[in-house]
């Protein structure tokens, strides 16, 4: 049979029904229209956004809402519009939510699986503020909650008067942390349990740091980070020897010189890996500098904490004016413990007469990058990170005599990285391509995750945008208890809470015309 045509056309209403509190109710309908309509469902003629409290689902053409645990402020009028290019038309109907029977000696009401009514809201605050998280849930029996950062027990990371949990009157659930820090900014789970049922809701928090060196605040006593001489480790990425000893100072204080530093060197164009191992309660903030000057994250420096706890520093594709001393400062509120290296960049004896020289390009403009070898017959390659380029279209490879050239035709956001051109066998120069758009922070090429991690994707835009989507493989993602959408003016955060291989994927964050994608790896935990 041949599907009704022309405006959208209701095959089947919505009923009215009433349902207990506490209990799913789900509104369908059936909708006929060609071009395919699209659906919108109003309460009390206010537009309803999904959320974990309201789902929308389609499948051809039957549309439908779940309203999850339902409570009484659920009751009212339900309308839904439909619409295409032809015509629209709608179709209401009440929805009745009964208080359920209280049961003798009981505090929660309803006998279902445990549901986050309202989940704990993402929030940026300052450091020194205290910040709040609160939740609804309904249960029976009466859930028990938990809550974890970056998947750690909160009592692994905090010391017991930096947070409090507790509950209120009515299902309502609570986090405060008391003066917040730049370390507790992260993923933040809540998981409701009740019997052998469980719900999670998750929310993100972003801590703004003040001065980097300004004097912590003070606190209950504490254990002073520590850097341990047995484990602590900088290390190029295949040097496996100790750096010795260690500096203890006061806080806020910050040597021109580390007595004792080591030397390491690594060749022009390669990886320098430093990494550092701290303990202490409260958790050490950690600071990396360069000649006694911080570090901030960027195109070729990459700092994070790995999942073993060691903090990583690394220097992607050494120049030589990365040569000079490297210090990673742990503090907490008992002081200040640092530990240094000092980085030397091998260059090769064949060097290009006339290095790449870093390019700005705004989008769609073509960027071009040149450099001289110094024999006309070495043969070249050209790379972007670890990828070798092909010619192409998009990427139109010169050469002059000594003259090698590069020209990225239509630069995109995803074309801004780091370039090399390379001698065979021999030396590389290396620049970076500046793409100045919409989105000034772009998604990392690949992010690998393990299963049951969290995934967290950041993007920054020049300007407060509207009517930006993030996406996996082409399909929009919506918000959800495992996936966490939120925009901080001109930050744009999407968290993927304990990820599966289903999780996998191209992540891509669009806004108007400009585009960046990630691919999401997801991998297996080895049993043992």
């Amino acid at each position: 049979m041949e599907g009704f045509g022309g405006a959208p056309r209701f095959l089947a209403y919505p009923r009215a029904f009433t349902v207990q509190s506490g209990t799913n109710a789900v509104l369908s309908c059936q909708i006929m229209g060609d071009p395919q309509p699209s659906i919108l469902w109003e309460k009390d003629k206010n537009t309803i956004e999904p959320s974990g409290h309201f789902h929308m689902e389609s499948k051809g053409d039957l549309y439908s809402l779940l309203v999850s645990c339902a409570t009484p402020e659920d009751s009212g009028l339900y309308v839904c519009r439909a619409k295409n290019s032809v015509g629209e038309t709608y179709a209401a109907t009440v929805l009745r939510v009964e208080p359920a029977e209280p049961r003798e000696g009981e505090g929660c009401s309803g006998s279902v699986t445990p549901a986050f009514l309202i989940a704990p809201s993402s929030m940026r605050v300052c450091r020194g503020e205290d910040v709040m998280f609160t939740c609804r849930v309904s249960g029976q029996p009466c859930p028990v909650l938990e809550w974890e950062k970056d998947g750690h027990k909160l009592s692994e990371l905090f010391e017991s008067s930096h947070f409090a949990v507790g509950q209120k009157p009515e299902d309502w659930h609570f986090l405060k942390l008391f003066g917040a820090r730049p370390q507790d900014g992260g993923v933040y789970v809540c998981r409701a349990r009740s019997g052998s049922q469980e719900a999670l809701a998750a929310a993100v928090l972003l801590v703004e740091p003040q001065a980097l060196l300004d004097g912590l605040p003070n606190g209950s006593p504490a254990h002073g980070p520590e850097v341990l001489a047995e484990r602590q480790r900088w290390r190029r990425h295949a040097a496996g020897r100790r750096v010795g000893p260690e500096t203890w100072v006061p806080n806020g204080v910050v040597p021109a010189r580390v007595p004792g530093a080591k030397a390491f060197a690594v060749s022009a164009g390669k990886h320098a890996k430093f990494r550092c191992y701290v303990t202490g309660k409260p958790k050490p903030e950690i600071i990396w500098q360069k000649d006694g000057e911080p570090l901030a994250p960027g195109r070729r420096h990459l700092i994070y904490e790995d999942r073993e706890g060691y903090f990583i520093l690394k220097v992607l594709y050494c120049k030589p004016q990365d040569q000079g001393l490297y210090m990673c400062t742990a503090s907490n509120t008992a002081g200040q413990t640092l530990s240094a290296v000092q980085l030397q960049v091998k260059e090769h004896r064949l060097r290009f007469q006339v290095q790449l020289a870093d390019v700005e390009v705004a989008e769609r403009e073509d960027a071009v990058l040149e450099c001289q070898v110094p024999l006309e017959t070495i043969p070249t390659s050209w790379y972007l990170e670890d990828r070798e380029l092909q010619p192409s279209h998009k990427y139109v490879m010169e050469e002059q005599g000594v003259v090698r050239r590069l020209t990225i035709r239509d630069a995109r956001i995803d074309d801004d990285g780091i370039y090399l051109c390379q001698m065979k066998d021999k030396g590389r120069s290396i620049a970076e391509v500046s793409v100045r758009g919409v989105i000034v922070k772009r998604l990392p090429r690949k992010l690998d995750v393990m299963e049951g991690e969290n995934a967290v994707f950041c993007v920054e835009t020049r300007d407060v945008v509207e009517g930006s989507c993030w996406s996996r493989d082409g399909l929009q993602l919506r918000e959800s208890p495992r996936t966490v959408l939120k925009s901080f003016s001109r930050t744009h955060l999407l968290v993927l809470v304990h990820v599966t291989r289903q999780d996998a994927g191209i992540i891509s964050f669009t806004v108007g015309e400009s585009q960046t994608s990630s691919q999401l790896r997801v991998k297996c935990k080895l049993q043992a």
